[in-house]
């Protein structure tokens, strides 16, 4: 699991701002920045398969890395 408590709420909102997040990556984002859930709550708190919970959090955390990398 990955620890984003570290993110305040206006740098999550700056960040989708400037990535521009699906709804379903913001609701994983949401959960690993409160830090709430385990991996596994939040793929049943949103209803999804493994695979596509792993893919898609994946791909949001590739989007901040390139987001940094290109700031």
């Amino acid at each position: 699991m990955i620890d984003l408590s570290f993110l305040s709420k206006s740098e999550v909102a700056h960040l989708d701002e400037q990535i521009g997040f699906t709804d379903i990556e913001k609701e994983i984002i949401e959960h690993l920045v409160k830090n709430d859930l385990t991996d596994d709550g939040i793929m049943l708190d949103l209803h999804l398969s493994r695979n596509k919970y792993y893919k898609i959090k994946l791909n949001a955390v590739y989007k901040m890395i390139r987001y940094a990398a290109n700031n």
